[in-house]
């Protein structure tokens, strides 16, 4: 009698598992702490001697780490400030042209009269000068 095939593999993994939980089960939990395998010696810990005279930091250091603390703060300050001013909005006198802007256009329009009147009376001295057709 032949047993199909089916049946033969699930025999086969009952013995697999007959055979391995005898040898599972003979392992601890793996979560449980190992157990130790020499028991420790108790030793009394020793305190450390403390010394009397120490009272933390000197008067001298305390005041240098209060004066770097002080210039630290103060450079902060003094390069928020200059920030400040540099990228200050700007205001509506500085954009119209100051007194000597204003002397100075008026010099420049002066000096373009000045010239152009010369160039015209060179232009109507030429024109004077012109030979007649006949």
């Amino acid at each position: 009698m032949t047993l199909p095939r089916s049946v033969l593999a699930l025999l086969a993994a009952l013995l697999t598992l007959a055979v391995a939980v005898p040898a599972a089960s003979g392992q601890s939990n793996p979560f449980t702490p190992p157990a130790p395998l020499v028991a420790p010696e108790e030793a009394t810990p020793v305190p450390a001697p403390v010394p009397e005279d120490d009272d933390g930091l000197e008067t001298w250091q305390q005041a240098l780490i209060f004066l770097g603390g002080f210039a630290l703060l103060a450079g902060i300050a003094v390069a928020i400030v200059v920030d400040a001013r540099r990228r200050r909005p700007v205001t509506e006198e500085e954009l119209r042209p100051s007194r000597a802007a204003q002397g100075d256009a008026e010099h420049r329009r002066a000096e373009h009269r000045k010239r152009k009147g010369k160039q015209k009376t060179q232009r109507a001295a030429r024109k004077k000068n012109r030979p007649k057709r006949k």
